[in-house]
Parts: C-alpha cells; sequence; structure tokens
C-alpha cells in the first residue's frame, strides 16, 4: 500500500493526471441509477478540522496539498533535461526556433510541449550565454505565456520549472522577459482548483523575486492587491515581503509609494490572511524607509498600532529587530492630561497624615473602663 500510495504521490505532481468528472446518472447493468455524491478524504477531514482550528483564506508552501510543489521539487527538476551541443550563434537560433514552434503549436500532444520547455534549460547549460541568449530567447515570451495558462497542468508546470531556472541562472539579466511573464505566473494562483498548477506558479514568482531584482516587476505585485481573488491577495502580500527582504534599497526606492500604499491598504484587507502578511511586510518596510512607516504608524488607529506592536513582539524573537516606530500626540489635551493617584498612594497619604495627628496618652479623656488603642483605632480617630 505505500508503494502505490508514494507512486499516486510522484504521478500526482508530474501533473500527468487529468481530473474528470462524471455527469449525468450513473448506468448500472444496463439501467440508469442515481447519481452518487463522492466525497474525498480531504472533505471529511477539512470538516472535521473545521469546528476546532479557524478557516484558513490560503495555503501555504509548509503544509502543501495532495499534488502540490515547492522548490525543493522544482531544484530536482532542473537536471531533467536532455543533452544539447551548441556551437554557434546560428545553432542557437535554428534551436531556438524549432523549440518555438513547438511551443506555438496546437496539437495535442502535451508532451511534445514538456520536451521544448525542457529543452531550453538545456541550452543554458550548453554554453549558449556566449552567443546572445537573452536577446534570441525574448521572441519565446508569447509561448511561455501560452504554456504558463496550458490547461495541462504538466506543461504548466513545466513552463514555470523552465522560467524559474533561468532566472537562477540569469540573474538581472532575465529581468525584460520575466516582466513579460510574471504577471501570467501570479494569475495562476487564482486556479485554486487545481493544487499542482497554483502551487507553481507560487513557486515560480518566489524564485524569480529572489533571484531576478527587476523594479518593472513590483507594479505587478501592487497592482494585483486589489484582485478579486483573494488567493492572488494573500501570495502578493508575501510577495511584498520578498522584495523588502532580498531587494536592495535602490530598486525598490522608484516604486516607494506603491509599496507603502499597498501595506496602508492591505492593514484593512477583508482578508485576516492579508491582514497578518501586510504586518511583517511593514516591519520590513520599516527598516528600510523609517521615516515613512512612522507616519503610517502615527496614521493608523490605535487597535492597528497595537496589532503591529504584538506582531513586532512576537517574532522579535526570531531575528534581530528595529526600534518601534515613535507615537507622536494627536492633540494638545493629551499633553496636558494628570495623572490621577493611585489608589495605593492615596491611602499612603492618607495613613501618614493621620499618624501625625495621632493624640497623645495625656489627650486621651479617662475613663473608669481601661480602653486599649491600636493603629486602625489611631488612624480613624484622625480622620
Amino acid at each position: 500500500l505505500s508503494l502505490i500510495n508514494a507512486k499516486f504521490d510522484e504521478v500526482a505532481k508530474s501533473g500527468t493526471m487529468v481530473a474528470t468528472t462524471t455527469d449525468g446518472p450513473v448506468k448500472v447493468n444496463g439501467e440508469v441509477s442515481e447519481p452518487v455524491k463522492t466525497r474525498t478524504a480531504n472533505s471529511s477531514l477539512k470538516r472535521s478540522n473545521s469546528r476546532n482550528e479557524p478557516r484558513s483564506e490560503g495555503s501555504s508552501t509548509s503544509g502543501l496539498a495532495v499534488g502540490a510543489v515547492d522548490e525543493n521539487d522544482f531544484v530536482r527538476a532542473y537536471t531533467d533535461t536532455p543533452t544539447v551541443q551548441i556551437g554557434s550563434a546560428k545553432e542557437l537560433a535554428d534551436e531556438l526556433t524549432k523549440i518555438s514552434n513547438a511551443l506555438s503549436s496546437p496539437s495535442d500532444d502535451w508532451e511534445e510541449h514538456v520536451a521544448a520547455l525542457k529543452r531550453v534549460r538545456s541550452l543554458v547549460d550548453a554554453s549558449s550565454l556566449e552567443y546572445d541568449f537573452m536577446t534570441q530567447l525574448k521572441p519565446l515570451e508569447g509561448a511561455f505565456n501560452v504554456a504558463v495558462k496550458s490547461l495541462r497542468s504538466a506543461v504548466a508546470r513545466e513552463a514555470c520549472v523552465t522560467l524559474s531556472y533561468l532566472s537562477t541562472k540569469l540573474g538581472n539579466k532575465f529581468g525584460p522577459m520575466a516582466d513579460g511573464v510574471f504577471p501570467t505566473v501570479i494569475d495562476l494562483n487564482a486556479n485554486t482548483a487545481t493544487k499542482i498548477m497554483a502551487s507553481s506558479g507560487d513557486t515560480c514568482a518566489r524564485i524569480v523575486i529572489k533571484n531576478t531584482h527587476f523594479p518593472r516587476l513590483i507594479p505587478h505585485i501592487t497592482t494585483r492587491m486589489t484582485s478579486r481573488s483573494t488567493p492572488v491577495r494573500i501570495r502578493c502580500a508575501d510577495y511584498v515581503s520578498l522584495l523588502l527582504e532580498y531587494w536592495e534599497l535602490h530598486y525598490l526606492k522608484s516604486h516607494v509609494n506603491e509599496i507603502e500604499n499597498v501595506v496602508r491598504n492591505g492593514l484593512s484587507d477583508a482578508s485576516s490572511d492579508v491582514r497578518v502578511l501586510i504586518r511583517r511586510a511593514f516591519w520590513q518596510f520599516s527598516k528600510l524607509f523609517k521615516e515613512k512607516a512612522d507616519k503610517l504608524f502615527n496614521d493608523l488607529d490605535s487597535s492597528k498600532q497595537k496589532l503591529l506592536e504584538g506582531d513586532k513582539k512576537s517574532s522579535s524573537a526570531s531575528g534581530p529587530s528595529s526600534a518601534l516606530p515613535t507615537k507622536t500626540l494627536k492633540s494638545s489635551r493629551a499633553s496636558t492630561r494628570v495623572r490621577p493617584p493611585s489608589a495605593s498612594s492615596t491611602l499612603s497619604s492618607a495613613s501618614s497624615s493621620s499618624l501625625s495627628s495621632r493624640p497623645t496618652r495625656t489627650d486621651v479623656p479617662s475613663s473608669n473602663k481601661p480602653t486599649r488603642t491600636n493603629s486602625r483605632e489611631a488612624i480613624w480617630i484622625g480622620r
């Protein structure tokens, strides 16, 4: 059974499975029977867990669903390529023409498309960079967009793997082409019905952000923070943190106002997951743009300020922290407010004053019956 389960997971991640649904009644022995509603173990598990756990609006790479992929899967797939030898710029151009024709072909042979995408990775390893590889690769931008949006998950996954590999190997040189395909990659996150496609888009976007620092990628993220798709907004909120964490300051300065608006609006997003991720992004933003972060912080209401401070304190143990933003008083009344004395200080002052006026034995009137006084009675008499 364990071997069967392992094989199932392998096939699911490869993307070669095709989801099918049965419409209409089911025939049994030639007769029509009532359609049977089925439910998977996952749906039963979600139903039972929903009683004890809060509803989550997005999944993370730390808890992968069946068929989902992560960066480790991509790295393992990088080397699954054929051997290609390139000896001149003309040979490179001929190879890329063949690949473009294969990817643009309307053929239903999805394996041909997968093979063409793998061949692109082979060209990178075949010393093609010596022959102005990026200039000749740019015309394939449209073919890559088609492959990423393919209904065949194996093709979409392979396209994301190849784009990730190009970003890893080429770095910032991959920027112009990344600018053309990045929107399509991000939008894969909306395809929550097919885990392998959504997770492939998310993994590819993360790898591109980490390795290709190209300022024109930023608007593709910030504009999608207003998307009607909650999963897309959740992922983009996380991408904002990655930008602030991995990119150098001079790449971010030209779009700092856009990032500030995303953080400001994200703190009030309808999705709790987006709000949590944006609060984390705020502290990354504060490290790079302290003055803007302080002003933004003081413009927030007290409830949002408390949430930000609480998030900062809870995450301070995981690494070095920047100072909390400085609060400014919003009215002159706050500066003239006098703190009332506490109950303990009032009682203490009353006790000291009463003890100072405590009568001596000669002041107490004589009585036939001897009396005994204690400190409490003395205080009472003093009052």
